[in-house]
């Protein structure tokens, strides 16, 4: 079983090898993100980083217990604080997803992962709803594999799964493994 209100990451021996080197990018302006999505009405927070990072893959579940289940949203964000400064956003889900293609460990993930959160950015929808961004799997038929990455809005506190990952900078997952702070 495990402990409740921990925030140690853990990177699944299938995820070591990936990494993917995102550029410097630009927080999204909110009439950015309303063309994706209208429905957005403001930016609650935007803390992601704006500067050079090495992508990586991280999970709150312990490697010895992969698919352990689900953390309810609230876990799932206390979990987040003090990784709050070193979280991504959507420029950096923008960034892969139009490159997609040209890294076939990330579309290699489509059948290994149901989403990967980029919680760096809370926005409110219609109805004050709060939201972050994610990469899921577009399905063109239920029966079968997803073909590409897409980005959608999922409600921020709908938890965290064994099948799900987030996405954090090098030097964070580094950092958290000696209790370590991250310099932005």
């Amino acid at each position: 079983m495990m402990k409740k209100s921990t925030s140690l990451l853990y990177q699944l021996s299938d995820m070591q090898e990936f990494q993917i080197d995102i550029p410097a990018l630009k927080r999204p302006t909110l009439e950015e993100l309303r063309v994706q999505d209208n429905s957005i009405q403001s930016i609650e927070r935007d803390t992601s980083l704006e500067s050079p990072i090495t992508l990586r893959l991280v999970t709150f579940f312990d490697i010895a217990y992969p698919h352990i289940g689900k953390i309810d949203g609230l876990e799932y964000d206390q979990r987040l604080v003090p990784y709050r400064d070193a979280l991504l956003g959507y420029q950096h889900l923008d960034w892969l997803i139009k490159r997609q293609t040209e890294y076939r460990a990330f579309t290699a993930m489509l059948k290994k992962v149901i989403r990967i959160d980029f919680s760096g950015i809370v926005v409110r929808t219609t109805g004050n709803v709060p939201q972050s961004p994610c990469c899921a799997g577009e399905f063109v038929h239920v029966k079968q594999a997803p073909r590409r990455w897409e980005c959608q809005w999922r409600f921020l506190y709908s938890g965290f799964s064994s099948a799900d990952r987030m996405a954090l900078p090098s030097e964070a997952f580094i950092l958290s493994m000696s209790n370590g702070k991250l310099k932005r």
